[in-house]
């Protein structure tokens, strides 16, 4: 399969406009003599070349052609990654898209071959296919044979994604104040702050509410630990040493329990 005829050249394109920006696709067959003109349906923050792209490469996936040339390097990559690791995709910008490609690939009844060619270098057909992709971005409206729908309303993209949120104590704390001798039905909600990572943030929001993670440093137990720990007959590697240790008898550990619960 080296002749050039026999394969399928894909590109994307964004033309700029008085009030923003259009985009296209574009999709043609040397040897069948065959182009689509696609609309990615791109809105809002999704309406970009790296969606025009993509909406090419899956419309030729999905018109069942098996060797298809494309100028993006990117796409290239973003598709062996939706194909090899889609968890790292789930919150990916084009994911729709990518996950379309990926579906089209694995129920094709024959192999898909990708191959990367070089932009505005006299290939024919990629520089026949670039022509198609500029005139799908101006008269998409009128030419367009295939679309590449969105997801989501508005073509918002994480319509379904859930953010960790925390209240705003402050503002809790006023709301509660304001509304102290007022009718409780008709206080405003809790203000949110968004959590800015999974990890500490949300570590911390958790202890702060469940005191998660840390010992209670001012509580008999806590000292008492220290020495065990200090002395070597407790194993400072383990979380129940003082529990486990044979040198304490069962009364002290159940009235050093009790004195010590938190509630949770």
């Amino acid at each position: 399969m080296n002749e050039w005829r026999d394969w399928t050249y894909t590109d994307g394109s964004l033309q700029k406009n008085e009030v923003g920006q259009d985009t296209g696709s574009g999709v043609y067959h040397p040897h069948l003599n065959v182009y689509h003109y696609v609309n990615p349906e791109g809105t809002s923050i999704t309406n970009t070349i790296s969606r025009a792209e993509l909406a090419a490469t899956a419309a030729a996936v999905i018109h069942g052609y098996s060797h298809i040339a494309t100028e993006s390097l990117t796409s290239l990559h973003q598709i062996k990654k939706q194909l090899s690791h889609p968890n790292l995709h789930r919150h990916h910008i084009q994911g729709d898209v990518l996950r379309s490609i990926a579906k089209a690939i694995r129920q094709s009844p024959s192999p898909i071959h990708f191959f990367k060619v070089k932009s505005h270098a006299g290939i024919v057909g990629n520089e026949h296919v670039d022509a198609l992709a500029k005139k799908s971005a101006t008269t998409y409206s009128d030419t367009t044979d295939t679309s590449i729908r969105t997801t989501g309303p508005e073509g918002n993209p994480f319509y379904n994604t859930h953010w960790l949120a925390k209240e705003d104590i402050k503002n809790q704390t006023q709301t509660h104040n304001h509304t102290h001798t007022t009718n409780r039905a008709h206080s405003p909600p809790p203000k949110l702050w968004y959590l800015p990572n999974h990890r500490d943030a949300l570590q911390a929001h958790m202890h702060l509410l469940r005191k998660l993670g840390n010992a209670k440093s001012e509580a008999n137990y806590h000292a008492y630990y220290q020495t065990l720990i200090k002395d070597g007959t407790a194993n400072g590697a383990t979380s129940n040493a003082y529990l486990t240790s044979s040198n304490v008898s069962f009364r002290t550990k159940y009235h050093y329990g009790i004195q010590n619960r938190h509630p949770i």
